[in-house]
């Protein structure tokens, strides 16, 4: 759960048929940037640290999904070329944050 230790995976669609997905923006962030997660309760403040795109098939799951003593924030969407044939983006792109 959001700040709690371990990853917290938030993956989106870039985009879709319809226009633009909730990550659509996601390429745009820096290192250092701030994300925030918030609901009626509390607010939570991620800083970015890492920013990597990786083949659709072939990312790094266990640093992804595995086991963190960090309050850590995953956030993935489709990167790359779209194959029309696959219906697939080639690339998925991976923001990382840690709480503040």
């Amino acid at each position: 759960m959001p700040g709690e230790n371990g990853n917290v995976v938030l993956a989106g669609h870039v985009d879709n048929y319809l226009g633009k997905g909730v990550f659509f923006d996601l390429e745009d962030v820096a290192l250092d940037d701030e994300v925030v997660l918030s609901d009626s309760e509390k607010t939570l403040r991620y800083k970015i640290v890492k920013i990597e795109s990786y083949p659709y098939d072939d990312g790094p799951i266990e640093e992804i999904y595995g086991f963190t003593s960090q309050k850590r924030l995953q956030l993935i969407t489709c990167t790359g070329w779209f194959n029309p044939l696959t219906k697939n983006h080639e690339e998925r792109l991976v923001v990382t944050a840690i709480q503040q």
